[in-house]
């Protein structure tokens, strides 16, 4: 009856440290694929910010007339 116990003590000490060893290694990844992304669209528009306006520049945190992409 203690064997059972410690059989079933073991099992249960080994699925918790798998559990966690995947939810450690998913977040790694997925923190991996949100600066892939970030990487890859800070770089592809290449824009300036013309004149006052209502318009939110990319570039600078002020309001412009007129956004122009190179």
């Amino acid at each position: 009856m203690k064997l059972k116990k410690w059989i079933t003590g073991g099992i249960l000490i080994a699925g918790i440290a798998v559990q966690f060893s995947f939810t450690m290694n998913n977040k790694d990844s997925n923190e991996i694929g949100l600066y892939n992304i970030e990487a890859l669209t800070s770089g592809e528009v290449s824009s300036y910010c013309d004149g006052t306006g209502s318009l939110d520049c990319p570039t600078s945190p002020t309001k412009v007339l007129a956004i122009y992409s190179l």
